[in-house]
């Protein structure tokens, strides 16, 4: 499940609304938006949940408005997991084009709405991303921000054999 290639996440404010992740982790990838057995997505609901278990980095995004959730450690197999932070953050296609970029044996590929579904099963080495907050949702009592994918840059695992056949690629 997880998606990380074990360098130190790094922080940037890029903007008053928007962050960007460098070494990003990512887990519960649903970019093609469909509800797959046993998930909680909905159809159409693209998306996917950062982690970040450095507690600075967490802390400056919930100062920003981030809606990030505390996960509380617990044992699974035998070893302890956490405590890290997660945030669901939305994929929209807007009306004007998004720079989510993925990265296969050297070769860059702009991916569409059709094609970001992709990173869903991709094993992925190195994830930058800039996300942006979105309005102001009330709900109840509470207020929260919904955070956007404003661009990725997704680099996959080597596969010699996809470098060795990519001249055939049609």
């Amino acid at each position: 499940m997880p998606e990380s290639n074990n360098a130190a996440m790094k922080l940037t404010v890029t903007g008053p609304n928007e962050v960007v992740i460098e070494n990003a982790t990512v887990w519960y990838k649903n970019f093609a938006g469909i509800r797959r057995p046993g998930s909680y997505d909905t159809a159409g609901d693209r998306n996917f949940t950062l982690i970040v278990q450095d507690q600075n980095i967490a802390q400056a995004m919930i100062d920003m408005g981030y809606n990030m959730k505390y996960v509380v450690p617990e044992v699974a197999s035998g070893t302890i997991v956490g405590p890290y932070w997660k945030l669901k953050v939305h994929v929209r296609f807007a009306a004007y084009p998004k720079n989510y970029f993925m990265y296969s044996n050297g070769i860059r590929t702009r991916l569409t709405e059709e094609t970001i579904g992709q990173l869903d099963s991709a094993r992925l080495t190195n994830v930058d991303l800039a996300i942006g907050l979105g309005q102001v949702n009330t709900n109840g009592a509470s207020a929260t921000r919904t955070a956007y994918l404003n661009r990725i840059d997704a680099t996959m695992a080597f596969d010699y054999l996809g470098q060795k056949y990519s001249e055939y690629a049609g």
